[in-house]
């Protein structure tokens, strides 16, 4: 799955370059993504995915605020030609990849200092007191006007085969505000051609 925190119509196009074969399933934007506080967050939560199973990789430790267990904090490229750090961080994917918990292998494992960095102290700044990361301190009041939201009609993902159904009637108050987002993966071959 590959999450961009670009808008659709800019990131599609630049992942259909990056993976011109389709390698990666799904894809989400800026559009999927919780904005709070003037920030768009990654929220995995959403995903209606096991977070034990789940690993995000950015450079910006705000993108996944909500979930820093989950996250590796990849060092910034900047047109640098000679740049190997998502080279570097092969032998820890792999490593994760074979792992029974992404959370745990995250936990005990560190990855390459040339390729991750350390996690950072939580930012009390974004929500303005302390101790309230993670989904017990998401409060929608809080979210701020965006472009565009998980409920834009800019982009849609699809229901993935097998996922349960999600019944907006039945949320807890102690839920999130959104939808789980579903994907449809893209069909078994079908190639993803690039325009140059």
């Amino acid at each position: 799955m590959c999450i961009k925190l670009f808008p659709f119509q800019y990131a599609d196009p630049v992942c259909d370059r990056i993976d011109p074969t389709g390698y990666f399933k799904h894809r989400l934007f800026r559009e999927s993504c919780v904005c709070f506080k003037s920030n768009y967050i990654k929220h995995l939560a959403f995903l209606g995915r096991d977070l034990d199973q789940i690993c995000i990789i950015d450079n910006s430790p705000i993108s996944f605020y909500f979930h820093r267990q989950n996250a590796l904090q990849i060092v910034t490229w900047f047109d640098d030609p000679t740049d190997t750090a998502l080279l570097d961080l092969i032998p820890y994917l792999k490593g994760l990849a074979e792992a029974p918990s992404v959370l745990e292998y995250v936990s005990q494992f560190a990855p390459p200092p040339t390729a991750a960095k350390a996690q950072p102290d939580i930012s009390p700044w974004l929500f303005g007191a302390p101790g309230l990361g993670g989904w017990g301190g998401y409060n929608d009041e809080d979210d701020e006007e965006c472009e565009t939201g998980a409920d834009s009609d800019v982009y849609s993902p699809l229901r993935q085969e097998g996922d349960e159904e999600l019944d907006s009637s039945n949320s807890s108050p102690s839920s999130s505000p959104h939808d789980i987002i579903t994907m449809a993966p893209r069909p078994a071959g079908e190639a993803v051609t690039a325009n140059t």
